[in-house]
């Protein structure tokens, strides 16, 4: 499971200590919720986002499991958002598609990269103003 979720993009250039990263992000988020709910032990965790929720795989019977949801509004369950890992890395795939051909079709966008990580995109590009690569 691990191996999969590594080569699936779950875990990013980091590896597998990206990859227990997320887990360990996962139990956090559970602590500090404060509910009864704990991470099942062989949780293959494959996405967090802003330290309130958290999708994951349970690594038993087979690589497609269906994918769960846990979040701090509801502390105290889980629930499946995806029926198996396919479906769900399928899903996100066309999520991705569709913003990028919003994207295109408004104009695309200008994206900054800062040094530390992270960045900016702008929207429309065409109207963002100078921009350090076009001024050379």
């Amino acid at each position: 499971m691990r191996r999969a979720a590594i080569c699936s993009g779950a875990a990013t250039a980091g590896g597998a200590r990206d990859f227990d990263q997320l887990r360990e992000d996962a139990r956090e988020i559970v602590d500090d919720a404060g509910g009864t709910w704990t991470l099942p032990p062989d949780a293959a965790v494959v996405l967090t986002h802003q330290g309130y929720t958290f999708d994951y795989v349970r690594a038993i019977g087979g690589f497609d499991q269906p994918v769960m949801r846990w979040s701090d509004s509801a502390p105290d369950l889980d629930a499946q958002c995806a029926p198996s890992f396919t479906h769900y890395v399928e899903a996100h795939l066309r999520l991705m598609e569709r913003n990028n051909r919003t994207a295109r079709e408004r104009g695309g966008y200008y994206r900054t990269l800062y040094p530390g990580g992270g960045g900016r995109d702008v929207h429309p590009a065409r109207n963002s103003g100078d921009r350090p690569l076009d001024s050379r």
